[in-house]
């Protein structure tokens, strides 16, 4: 639907009347999320509580699972989600196998880092997520506070991700903000995507989209925005890409409204943006 009232809105933010009148600053020191979506403020802080007794910052990495050999692959709670990542962040591949995650995951209290930093430590398997949920995660600066890097580049409860498939999983109540970003996954290359459900709220510099940043030859089904999208004012590139679903998507199938419909695809968060020439529920080079 086209808004030609609220200037934060692109021409084709594909969000209904009713929920524009329930808009709300990404900025604002509250977000919404859960079923009640647009009339429910949360307070960031008593989600994300600063660490005021110990001078270094926590991140879930140094609190993960240590009493498993191998290779992880059924995820119960918090540390075993961090373990995960811990491995595939550090080179462990998961081509072939299958990692099911086992209950509803809550990533409070400290910071997250996704899973698969860049394209030399990626997610190459399937993650299953069974209808569970992982919930209140905050990705930013901070969670780079045991590395060398000023940026996150991928950032999302994936970062990078390839060859790989994500379905059945819902994700709640989170901040999410890096250079590529998207509630789901940062960067996502021939992934198959099915049954997700986000509502962790999304900013990114370059790339943002509700589920994925960027996403190039990837499929979708069945698959929703909650939440708020919209890019920050630290872009250093002329063109920003910010939607609903996917923030861009090269060499994926053609979208259209039928396709949409027929696959289950729907954005229903507030996506906008500001000094940027994209906006859409995918991007704006596929969709008219």
């Amino acid at each position: 639907t086209k808004d030609s009232n609220n200037p934060l809105l692109s021409s084709y933010s594909f969000i209904s009347s009713a929920k524009k009148t329930s808009f709300r600053s990404f900025s604002s020191d509250y977000w919404t999320f859960g079923e009640d979506f647009y009339s429910q403020p949360v307070s960031f802080e008593s989600k994300y509580p600063k660490n005021i007794e110990f001078a270094e910052t926590y991140v879930w990495e140094d609190f993960r699972t240590k009493n498993v050999t191998g290779k992880i692959t059924e995820i119960k709670t918090a540390e075993d989600l961090a373990l995960f990542a811990y491995l595939v962040n550090t080179g462990v591949d998961y081509k072939g196998l299958e990692v099911a995650l086992k209950a509803n995951i809550d990533l409070s209290g400290k910071y997250w880092v996704p899973i698969g930093k860049d394209s030399e430590h990626t997610f190459n398997g399937k993650f299953v997520g069974n209808g569970y949920t992982i919930k209140y995660a905050s990705v930013e600066e901070s969670s780079l506070a045991k590395t060398n890097e000023t940026k996150v580049h991928y950032a999302g409860i994936f970062g990078y991700v390839k060859d790989a498939e994500i379905s059945g999983l819902t994700l709640l109540g989170g901040k999410i903000s890096g250079e590529c970003t998207g509630g789901l996954v940062g960067y996502a290359e021939n992934v198959k995507f099915q049954a997700i459900v986000n509502r962790n709220n999304v900013m990114g510099d370059s790339y943002a989209g509700g589920l994925v940043g960027y996403s190039k030859g990837c499929s979708f089904e069945n698959c929703n925005n909650y939440a708020e999208v919209k890019n920050t004012d630290n872009y250093n590139s002329t063109e920003v890409y910010v939607g609903g679903i996917a923030g861009q998507i090269v060499d994926g199938n053609l979208i259209t409204l039928d396709s949409l419909n027929d696959k289950g695809i729907q954005n229903y968060g507030v996506v906008y943006i500001q000094e940027s020439n994209f906006c859409n529920i995918f991007d704006s080079d596929k969709f008219p």
